[in-house]
């Protein structure tokens, strides 16, 4: 999916997530040689605490004119992983005003729990 949105809306920056190792290793390879720029990594996405690895498609790619894969460092440098912490600091703030406010789901897991996933 992230290389067909790559063909018709080229210049996005495109994110994938995947449980399986070898299925993000794939998707890295695959946004590498398609000329997306973005990043692949090995994750829960219900769980973004379950952050294993990842990796930085193509991020010079303006700059450089070649295609790479960069290893990530650590978490931080996952977009999605950064969301989530966001999430969980504003709701560490709120719930010094509101003690019964439930702990934060992250996005994908709501959708999951109603049966349905969105993709965007």
């Amino acid at each position: 999916m992230l290389i067909s949105f790559h063909a018709h809306a080229p210049g996005n920056y495109q994110f994938g997530a995947d449980l399986d190792a070898i299925c993000a290793k794939m998707t890295a390879v695959n946004m590498c040689l398609h000329g997306s720029v973005g990043q692949a990594v090995c994750m829960n996405s219900l769980l973004p605490d379950d952050w294993r690895f990842g990796y930085h498609i193509n991020r010079r790619l303006n700059k450089t004119g070649m295609p790479t894969i960069e290893p990530m460092t650590g978490k931080e440098e996952c977009h999605s992983w950064q969301l989530w912490q966001t999430q969980k600091a504003e709701w560490v703030e709120k719930k010094k005003t509101e003690p019964d406010l439930p702990p934060p789901t992250p996005r994908m897991a709501k959708a999951a729990q109603v049966g349905q996933m969105s993709l965007f």
